[in-house]
């Protein structure tokens, strides 16, 4: 059996370390993350309901959570998918997966005190790269600070809800992501519905603003000595 062995930092420029933090999904049949993708034995499996669009790839995505060591459910997938088996360590997450045809079958692990929780996804990631598909992320029109790195984007659809995830980063400091978001918002005629800070000792905050039938949450926070931005865009309504 050959295995490989990877190690990308958090914001590695490889389109499957964007595809391993997108924890959205499900636009791919059915039949093919039932039959072709099993969970690991035991396991307690749910769908995470949606439809999602993530840098031009299309994800189905289930959540699982199994009272196994995590060495047990690599064993499971290494016997399962031997040669074929691909795996990358990207703290926390360690993760299994393997290409076949033209989709991307991928676990996404970490361990619990009573076992293994974890993400099973597949997407269409390797038809996107060979038809030069695939997007890097650049957030549209969303506001941000100069000098920001959009580092994830993705977007729903839902029946009567619309909405858009991102993740950005910066140099600038907490506190003047915070200032220029909620300057921002208030002065389009946003109503500033909450603004606090969620870290005593450093400082971390959360913002959620309203203007008619759309809403948008931001927390902001600081990782790794930069600024992250996570923004959650929602628009309710037949009538977007």
């Amino acid at each position: 059996m050959r295995i490989t062995r990877n190690t990308f930092s958090k914001t590695a420029k490889w389109p499957g370390s964007y595809l391993f933090f997108t924890l959205l999904a499900v636009v791919l049949p059915v039949s093919v993350v039932a039959e072709d993708f099993p969970a690991p034995p035991s396991a307690t499996v749910e769908s995470i309901a949606g439809s999602v669009t993530s840098m031009g790839m299309n994800l189905s995505i289930r959540r699982f959570k199994v009272e196994k060591p995590m060495s047990s459910v690599l064993g499971f997938y290494r016997k399962l998918w031997q040669e074929d088996a691909s795996e990358t360590e990207m703290p926390p997450w360690t993760m299994i997966g393997k290409i076949d045809g033209d989709h991307y079958y991928n676990v996404q692990m970490q361990p619990v005190a009573a076992g293994t929780w974890g993400y099973l996804s597949v997407s269409d990631l390797p038809e996107k790269l060979q038809d030069k598909t695939y997007k890097f992320p650049d957030g549209g029109n969303f506001p941000r600070m100069n000098g920001s790195q959009v580092i994830d984007e993705q977007i729903s659809d839902d029946p009567g809800k619309k909405g858009r995830t991102l993740m950005i980063s910066n140099r600038f400091s907490v506190k003047s992501n915070h200032d220029y978001y909620k300057n921002h918002y208030r002065n389009k005629g946003w109503n500033i519905v909450m603004d606090q800070q969620t870290e005593a000792r450093q400082a971390a905050y959360a913002l959620y603003m309203t203007k008619g039938p759309k809403s948008v949450t931001l927390t902001i926070f600081k990782d790794d000595g930069r600024t992250m931005v996570v923004a959650n865009e929602v628009s309710r309504g037949l009538l977007r």
